[in-house]
This record gives C-alpha cells, structure tokens and sequence, in this order.
C-alpha cells in the first residue's frame, strides 16, 4: 500500500521532470534551426557575391568576344552578326533562368531541423 502511495506523490515530480525534458529538447531543436538560418544566410551571401562577380565577368568576356566576331565580318553583314548573337543570347538566357528555377525548387532549407523533428515525433 505504501508503495502505491509514494508512487502517486511522485507524480508531480516525474511530470516536472518530463516537461523539463520536453523544454530541453525544443530548445535544443530551436537552436539548431537558428544555427541552420545563419548557416544559410552566409551561404546565400557568398553565393550572390560569387554569382554577381561570375556575371560581371562574363558579360565583358561576351561583349569583346561579340564585337570581335561582328567586327570580323564584311560590313553588308555585320547588322546579320548582331541579330544572331543577340537571339543566341536569349536562348541561353532563357535556358539558365529556367535552370535556376528548377534549382531553387529542389533546395531543401532547414533540412536538419526537420529530419531531427521527423525523428523526434518517431520517438514520442
């Protein structure tokens, strides 16, 4: 009887230590999700700084290289040499929008956080 007794006057303190354990283990999640958010603004920044460095460049490298080749053609041609390195342009414009599209559909931001959630409501 006694037993049954200390039992149910342990229950608060076994609830208190429950809900500690559950306070500990959304901290610990919250802070893995602002790891992660810090992680992916850093990235983001040395993407956007890397990319905006790789178009300046070569945009110069495309403009010689352009007027080079239209220059190099006889003067009836040349207005012909523009309009078809100008509609190339666009295709291959097109195509890499296209393709950053995609990517940015396929990024997963967080994914750690989530797997650790996924794995924590497995295990509760």
């Amino acid at each position: 009887m006694q037993s049954a007794m200390d039992r149910l006057l342990a229950l608060p303190e076994t609830l208190a230590r429950a809900a500690a354990i559950a306070v500990d283990l959304i901290r610990n999640r919250l802070e893995l999700a602002s790891l992660e958010a810090r992680e992916e603004g850093l990235r983001f920044a040395d993407l956007a700084i890397w990319t905006a460095a790789g178009i300046v460049f070569a945009s110069l490298a495309l403009v010689l290289l352009t007027l080079g080749a239209v220059y190099a053609l006889p003067e009836g041609w040349r207005w012909l040499g523009f309009l078809g390195f100008g509609g190339l342009y666009a295709l291959l414009g097109f195509a890499a929008f296209r393709g950053a599209r995609r990517r940015m559909r396929e990024a997963r931001p967080f994914s750690r956080t989530i797997d650790a959630l996924k794995k924590d409501r497995e295990c509760l």
